[in-house]
């Protein structure tokens, strides 16, 4: 009998279109995955097939590729070797056993079919690492992403992109002329490029959860990233990092690398596994193990990850972050270090930037923060720790049966402009802090943000139960905003109306003083309580907007994409090889 097998060779293309990362301006997608041909099967021992032929095997593990496993060689070259054959002959990965090294060479792990670490332990050692911007595992798509060259305008309203593509794709818009979300203060900056993304089907229709939320006059770059139609799976799995030890103000990228849509992310663990940084160095700054990006419809549940320190006021250090996403969903994840404490040893855990519809449902964490922009936010069902929710955006800002343990329930992010345009909706909360309901910062009229900034049209306190001892009047917020003061910086909007309801717990009152500069009756907001029953509004029903087209079986999508055939077939004049199985 032959002991071992090889196999020959097939053709198959896979493409990759790097995009720069806008964040802190470092393009971490630079390095294109090479193409590849489907393999020569490196030499594997036939004992551990089991008797069963390649071409018939489900999965493929480390070990078949020689992988050590015992926590003490490097292992990442057969890790590479495995997802790559893997990727090639479309095969799964299911690692049940070991511990797995990883150094700190400049390679990576390029993931394109579902992986189960269930069982595994996986160590990334980061210490001496020779690219601490290089990602160790990219979950990417085989699909090619495209240009789109023939737009150059687009309006806030707008429902459909005139194009027409071969898959539904996710879509980021670009204005490099226009400089947006300019930072203010402590870490300020020039801003960023004014830039937008939407779900599109084939057609061009945009997704009614991805609105265009600016206008463009100009357009420099539209770039459509392909959804696959197949969920990809991403379980299980004991990670632990050492982190890098010396000065580092980047943020590095060492982790789970999402830019593929129509991904579960289940039961992966993450510990932090030495200290990070001394009295005299800070802590090198990460963007997260777990980051996804340049994508839509990710579910992230059953996670445990860890709460990483905050060295200085220069530095800030995350566990995941989500950069220009859509319909990314949080469901029934926690941190390994308290999320309660205030101290900065959990205070990195959440970051996000130009995103769409995030959700937090069953989530305990030491914040939810959104930087540059957020549509849509729901945080449901959570116990949100010492650092609170953080927020800038339009939309629904949603915090509803949760238990929020800083001193505001909503912290407005005020070094960019704290700019609410939409509803915000607090509404069975237990807040255990003293401070403001809403903390809108120190208004700065004259500072001009890139954009005008907008404060919300309605307010809904709709169930609040106090926790503290203190008794005193709680203000709604801490400040009038700037209204009805001059300046590129100042609000454009005021709030109409504040829906009041039930307040329990200590003696504590509500406040409306400072809301809308009341003092002038020309600027108040009107405040209705639920006892007017002719013109009280119940807050809208909450419908989570990621459910509706996130992952749920093996069957793919569910709503709109759970029979993808549903779609109109592209153009078979542009599209001539569409529908043709692919090699």
């Amino acid at each position: 009998m032959k002991r071992f097998f090889t196999f020959g060779l097939l053709p198959v293309v896979l493409f990759f279109a790097g995009c720069p990362d806008i964040e802190d301006h470092q393009n971490f997608l630079a390095d294109n995955v090479t193409p590849l041909v489907r393999p020569l099967a490196p030499v594997i021992d036939y004992h551990l097939l089991d008797g069963v032929e390649f071409e018939e095997l489900e999965f493929l593990n480390y070990k078949m590729f020689g992988a050590g496993g015992e926590g003490l060689t490097d292992d990442l070259d057969t890790i590479i070797r495995t997802h790559d054959v893997a990727n090639a002959w479309n095969k799964k990965v299911k690692v049940s056993d070991g511990t797995y090294y990883i150094g700190g060479e400049d390679r990576n792990v390029i993931i394109q079919t579902s992986t189960d670490w269930t069982g595994a332990t996986i160590i990334i050692d980061d210490r001496d690492a020779q690219n601490l911007f290089k990602h160790v595992f990219r979950v990417i798509s085989k699909l090619p992403t495209r240009q789109i060259s023939s737009i150059r305008k687009l309006s806030i309203g707008d429902t459909k992109l005139d194009v027409q593509l071969e898959y539904p794709s996710f879509v980021t818009i670009n204005d490099d002329t226009l400089m947006t979300y300019r930072r203010y203060g402590t870490n300020s900056h020039g801003g960023v490029p004014q830039n937008d993304i939407v779900v599109v089907d084939r057609q061009g229709n945009i997704r009614d959860d991805t609105p265009i939320i600016f206008d463009f006059n100009y357009i420099s770059s539209m770039t459509a990233y392909p959804i696959d139609e197949e969920t990809l799976y991403i379980t299980g799995g004991e990670f632990g990092t050492h982190g890098y030890l010396g000065e580092l103000y980047l943020f590095a990228g060492r982790g789970i690398h999402i830019t593929r849509s129509n991904v579960v992310v289940s039961n992966v663990h993450h510990r932090l596994l030495s200290s990070q940084g001394s009295t005299s160095a800070p802590p090198c700054p990460y963007r997260g193990f777990i980051v996804v990006e340049l994508c839509t419809d990710v579910l992230v549940q059953d996670t445990i990850l860890h709460g990483r320190p905050n060295g200085n006021t220069n530095v800030g250090t995350y566990d995941v972050s989500v950069l220009y996403a859509s319909n990314v969903y949080f469901k029934n994840c926690s941190q390994f270090d308290s999320h309660t404490q205030g101290s900065n040893v959990s205070w990195g855990i959440f970051s996000s930037n130009n995103t769409k519809n995030l959700t937090f449902d069953n989530v305990r964490w030491s914040r939810f923060d959104a930087h540059r922009g957020v549509f849509n936010v729901n945080v449901i069902n959570s116990d949100i720790g010492a650092h609170g929710n953080r927020a800038l955006g339009e939309g629904v800002l949603r915090v509803m049966n949760t238990t929020i343990r800083s001193g505001s329930i909503i912290q407005m992010r005020d070094d960019y402009g704290s700019s609410w345009k939409g509803d915000i909706i607090i509404q069975d909360v237990t807040h255990t802090g003293t401070g403001n309901l809403i903390a809108l910062g120190t208004p700065q009229p004259q500072f001009f943000w890139g954009q005008p900034l907008y404060w919300a049209e309605n307010i809904w306190i709709d169930g609040i139960t106090f926790t503290s001892s203190v008794n005193t009047a709680r203000n709604l917020t801490n400040t009038n905003g700037g209204f009805g003061t001059a300046g590129p910086g100042a609000f454009q909007t005021r709030t109409r109306f504040i829906y009041t309801n039930r307040s329990r717990g200590s003696s504590t009152t509500i406040n409306m003083q400072n809301v809308n500069n009341t003092s002038s009756p020309t600027n108040g907001a009107t405040v209705i309580p639920h006892t007017d029953t002719t013109n009280y509004r119940k807050p809208p029903i909450y419908e989570p907007p990621a459910v509706k087209y996130l992952p749920s079986g093996p069957n793919g999508y569910n709503g709109d994409y759970q029979d993808w055939t549903s779609f109109p077939d592209p153009d078979p004049l542009l599209y001539p090889d569409w529908g043709k199985e692919r090699p």
